[in-house]
Formats: structure tokens, C-alpha cells, sequence
């Protein structure tokens, strides 16, 4: 089993699977479509949280001095 390849990209939509569309995996499969753009926006959402200076100074954040992140 193989990992979708995650890009720090917005995908201004999501697909919607249509009846007539075959099931077929693979990097460019209709059945991976979905999950490869909300992983894609997932990833783009997480590195924009992460870049934030409250993220780091409001929430829990780990580090090599403090593991646990408390």
C-alpha cells in the first residue's frame, strides 16, 4: 500500500464522483481524486495554523526542551 503524495497547495474544489466514473486507483485514479485534494488542502491548512505566532505562543507546542508541549 502506497501514500498519497501531499502538496501544500488550496484546491478551490473537490471532486464529485460521478456514476458513470470507473473505480480505478493509482496517483491519478478517479477513486484517489477526493482524497488527494482534501489531503492537499488539509496540508496547506496545517503549514498556514503552523506559521502562525499565536499557534506557537496559545496552544501546545513540543519541543526538544519540552516534549510533552505543557
Amino acid at each position: 500500500m502506497s501514500a498519497i503524495n501531499e502538496q501544500t497547495k488550496w484546491e478551490d474544489e473537490v471532486y464529485l464522483l460521478a456514476r458513470e466514473d470507473r473505480v480505478e486507483g493509482g496517483i491519478y485514479g478517479p477513486s484517489n481524486k477526493q482524497a488527494r485534494q482534501l489531503a492537499n488542502r488539509t496540508r496547506y491548512l496545517k503549514t498556514a495554523v503552523e506559521s502562525l505566532q499565536d499557534y506557537r505562543d496559545y496552544t501546545f507546542f513540543m519541543t526538544p526542551d519540552d516534549p510533552d508541549g505543557t
